[in-house]
């Protein structure tokens, strides 16, 4: 199986570009502005370049876990890592590996497989984690769901960048 660095890299801006959308005063800023309660200079403040490498660092995380979950070749990979000779090319292990991969090494990897997996990643990951840290910091439903919007929007483009072309 082929890893492509320049999709795992690309792929990690998708949040970061959705962000710049979703995140804009006339469609959600505004109100997600008002719901954390910052005004204008708090948004303003800081050093965007360190902010920006930051979020893209986060992201680039993100992305080698969500490789994990939409491609479904890495499971393979992993149940057989232990096994003796797996690092030897001409091994059982790696002459079975290599069969599995000529059969099944496509399977599923198509952009709405992986868009599929952003959502349930988006349900049973982000939401719980936002709707937590939204609930015990009192911030109410509208910056749950304002946030939960964005990262499913970004979890769904993740999934289906990665499957499709990883």
């Amino acid at each position: 199986m082929e890893f492509n660095w320049i999709i795992l890299f690309f792929a990690s801006f998708i949040p970061l570009i959705i962000g710049l959308g979703w995140f804009h005063p006339k469609v959600f800023g505004s109100t997600w502005q008002k719901t954390v309660g910052h005004s204008e200079d708090v948004i303003k403040s800081g050093n965007k370049t360190v902010l920006i490498l930051l979020c893209y660092f986060f992201s680039l995380l993100m992305t080698v876990a969500i490789m994990s979950l939409v491609i479904h070749q890495f499971s393979i990979l992993g149940v057989l890592e232990g096994s003796p000779g797996f690092y030897d090319d001409n091994s059982d292990v790696q002459k079975y590996l290599s069969d599995f991969m000529s059969r099944y090494g496509n399977n599923h990897r198509n952009f709405g497989h992986g868009m599929v997996h952003g959502v349930i990643a988006s349900v049973t990951f982000a939401l719980p984690l936002i709707a937590i840290n939204g609930l015990l910091e009192r911030r109410g439903w509208k910056y749950i769901w304002i946030l939960f919007g964005y990262w499913l929007l970004s979890l769904v483009f993740m999934g289906g960048v990665i499957c499709h072309f990883m």
